[in-house]
């Protein structure tokens, strides 16, 4: 009993430090997204939306941010324990990105690329140090190359539908998710698609607009939401699927 106990508090413990760190690093998610370089005709040819410093300057966006990356840090602590503070680093990036996507539709490569070889590096640490194992590693390759190339072949199908950006991000993810376990990938991938259909069909239904089923929506935010209820619940929910 007294073990289990420490157990349960050494996971709460570890929630809510990792809670207040993950909102103290997204502090400077304005600042962050202030400093993507504003997109072109090459980038993003044809693009009309806001610009990266208009949207730096969002009165809302800090007060979105520091519930996004205290929300994070919370989930991180109460499933990975203080594990969880390896990735904390990781999280005021995807909050921008995903911050960036729901306002303009873009995933900036400019932020994607840096956090494949924080994720590689991040990794790479944590199997040299024993934190994790060669088990891990091949998990880590065969996540990549699940949600990657299941992302990149949607893109080559229909590529209308989906930008590459997405393509990138789901890549970290999958290197991510599938280090972490095969229940935090599988779960993580699906309830990003549950979480982006869901989110249509309710905005359809409370908006009366059926519009809203065929517009192209970003699909990036509900890939993050997913990962991170693959995180935080994907050996539970894997668990109650097998019984």
């Amino acid at each position: 009993m007294g073990s289990g106990y420490a157990a349960l508090l050494g996971s709460h413990g570890a929630a809510a430090v990792l809670g207040l760190f993950g909102a103290a690093l997204c502090w400077f998610v304005p600042r962050l997204i202030a400093r993507v370089p504003e997109p072109t005709q090459t980038s993003a040819p044809d693009y009309d939306g806001p610009t990266f410093t208009s949207l730096s300057a969002d009165p809302s966006l800090l007060h979105t941010s520091l519930l996004w990356g205290g929300g994070a840090g919370v989930v991180l602590g109460e499933s990975l324990g203080w594990r969880g503070g390896w990735f904390i680093a990781l999280v005021p990036v995807m909050v921008a990105l995903g911050v960036i996507d729901h306002r303009t539709r873009l995933l900036p490569k400019s932020l994607v690329a840096p956090l494949y070889a924080a994720a590689v590096g991040l990794i790479g640490i944590q199997t040299a140090t024993g934190v994790g194992d060669g088990s891990e590693l091949l998990r880590a390759a065969w996540g990549w190359a699940i949600m990657g190339g299941f992302f990149a072949l949607t893109w080559l199908i229909s590529p209308r539908l989906m930008g590459y950006g997405d393509v990138r991000l789901a890549g970290v993810l999958g290197l991510l998710l599938g280090f972490l376990g095969w229940s935090a990938l599988l779960v993580g991938l699906y309830a990003g698609f549950v979480v982006f259909t869901a989110q249509i069909v309710v905005a359809a239904l409370v908006r009366r607009d059926r519009s809203l089923l065929r517009r192209r929506t970003p699909y990036g935010p509900a890939m993050l939401v997913g990962a991170l209820i693959g995180v935080g619940a994907g050996p539970a929910i894997v668990g109650w699927l097998i019984g």
